[in-house]
């Protein structure tokens, strides 16, 4: 009896995945309208369900940044319907420093990344540093005076600015913010002497209003390949899990084999779309299309390097 249930469940299983979708799907997303998070999602959905075969509508659950959307996902049935283009903070930073309802290593089915979101480190276009090697020269000299924004306490950002103190002997003021709109209303407005931004600061460098010192990564942005890296001015400081960020597509764990392949199809493909790319060169982003088994595998390395750090770095709540 027991063999014989086992086989009519894998038949039924792979039936069902076969004729996946038959229904409109879920792409959940993490923020409120307007944001990166929710533009991205809003620029893929109608190619993937075009794709798919089926529509795919994306419906806001913003909250506790962004671990409210993943909470939500980790809950969902198995089935296909329910998915999230996330970003590696809700993965690899939130769940070190607060209690989620979900293991990022073990809840989740990765289907594939999809691109990366560039952190900047910026002034004001009028500031007196027009370099890294400046900027790190004064705060050196004038300890405390530097203040500078991030999009949040203990924030991918915020990790980064004190592990580079950290390492180049320089001491900062940190002046924390519910997201890069209104820090980089504080930086224009000169109450800040620099910020780091996720995706703020693109219009406003495009346009010259502001300068970018460097890019919180260990390689250049394809769209802003004039700022440098990390790397190129000296800093040691392993951005993985932090600000080198990823983003990509997730779903419940346990999600059939035959569902996740026709994902994998579909979403590589969309994530080529003209209007996607588009999208991503709007927002300062690099597509960078990787399987779900290596985005795993990043966010896996990310997770367990911000653990370390915030040992290092003593920022425990």
């Amino acid at each position: 009896l027991l063999l014989l249930f086992a086989f009519i469940s894998s038949s039924w299983g792979m039936t069902w995945g076969a004729e996946f979708p038959t229904k409109t799907i879920e792409l959940i997303v993490q923020f409120a309208p307007g944001g990166p998070s929710d533009t991205t999602s809003r620029s893929i959905a109608p190619k993937l369900g075009e794709l798919l075969g089926q529509p795919v509508i994306c419906v806001n659950k913003p909250g506790a940044a962004g671990a409210l959307a993943v909470s939500l996902l980790a809950k969902a049935k198995p089935d296909g319907y329910n998915i999230i283009l996330v970003g590696n903070s809700s993965l690899t930073v939130v769940p070190n420093f607060e209690k989620v309802s979900y293991n990022p290593l073990t809840d989740f089915t990765y289907l594939c990344k999809l691109f990366n979101q560039s952190p900047m480190l910026v002034v004001g276009a009028e500031a007196p540093w027009k370099t890294m090697e400046e900027f790190l020269d004064y705060a050196r000299k004038n300890p405390k005076k530097i203040k500078y924004g991030s999009w949040g306490q203990y924030s991918s950002g915020h990790i980064a600015m004190e592990a580079i103190g950290k390492e180049k002997v320089v001491e900062w003021g940190h002046v924390p913010f519910k997201g890069d709109a209104p820090c980089v209303t504080a930086l224009l407005g000169g109450h800040l002497d620099a910020a780091v931004l996720a995706a703020g600061y693109v219009p406003h460098v495009r346009a010259g209003k502001l300068r970018g010192l460097v890019m919180l990564q260990s390689y250049r942005s394809k769209n802003f390949s004039g700022v440098p890296s990390l790397r190129d001015v000296g800093i040691k400081f392993e951005a993985k899990g932090t600000t080198e960020t990823i983003n990509g597509m997730i779903a419940p764990k346990g999600l059939a084999r035959e569902v996740i392949q026709k994902y994998e199809g579909a979403l590589e493909q969309a994530g080529k779309s003209p209007e996607f790319l588009r999208t991503l060169n709007n927002l300062g982003c690099d597509s960078d299309y990787l399987p779900g088994d290596d985005f795993r595998k990043e966010v896996e390395d990310g997770y367990k390097h911000v653990a370390e750090l915030i040992d290092k770095l003593g920022l425990k709540q």
